[in-house]
């Protein structure tokens, strides 16, 4: 998903820095090369997300990051968890965007029916519970300023399964509340 965003932006965002952060360094060398074919340089950290944003910046790095996303990641955490993390995500993070399940009925039933696509057990399991995680309404948007994130830029549903988040960090609104 990043590599096909960044080949959209690549043209606009010459020579970016990306940081992939996961508990594993699963980045396949073909992805690397793609990046690297735009332009961009790649970094892998292999750490938990609340260790990491809670850690000092690497020597020589500032720790800000101008945008920040998550791809199905947030529906995994409570509400307590969700704060701390966009707490650290509003303190180092400009701009910060998720794509998450959407909890509808519709996407429940859609998620029961991965069946016939000759989904496994795993993945039998994992859809319905995923959608009963997701989100809908504004309740990231809730979650984003009690954990002091900063302006909520957008959040709503996008088709039948997909809910939709983008916030801007702390370091981006400025004193009267818009953003820099």
């Amino acid at each position: 998903l990043t590599l096909s965003v960044a080949r959209r932006l690549a043209p606009a965002w010459p020579g970016v820095h990306l940081t992939l952060l996961d508990r594993q360094d699963i980045v396949a060398p073909s992805t690397r090369s793609g990046f690297e074919a735009l332009g961009w340089t790649v970094e892998t950290v292999a750490a938990d997300v609340f260790d990491y944003l809670a850690s000092p910046a690497p020597p020589g790095r500032s720790g800000h990051f101008d945008a920040a996303m998550a791809n199905l990641f947030l529906h995994h955490f409570d509400d307590d968890a969700l704060r701390g993390l966009f707490a650290g995500l509003g303190a180092r993070a400009t701009i910060f965007a998720a794509s998450e399940p959407v909890r509808t009925g519709l996407a429940l039933a859609a998620s029961r029916a991965v069946m016939l696509i000759g989904a496994n057990g795993v993945t039998r399991h994992d859809a319905p519970a995923s959608v009963r995680a997701g989100f809908r309404g504004t309740e990231l948007s809730a979650l984003w300023q009690a954990g002091g994130g900063g302006r909520v830029l957008e959040e709503r549903g996008i088709g039948p399964f997909t809910h939709v988040f983008a916030a801007a960090g702390a370091m981006a609104v400025g004193p009267s509340g818009g953003a820099r």
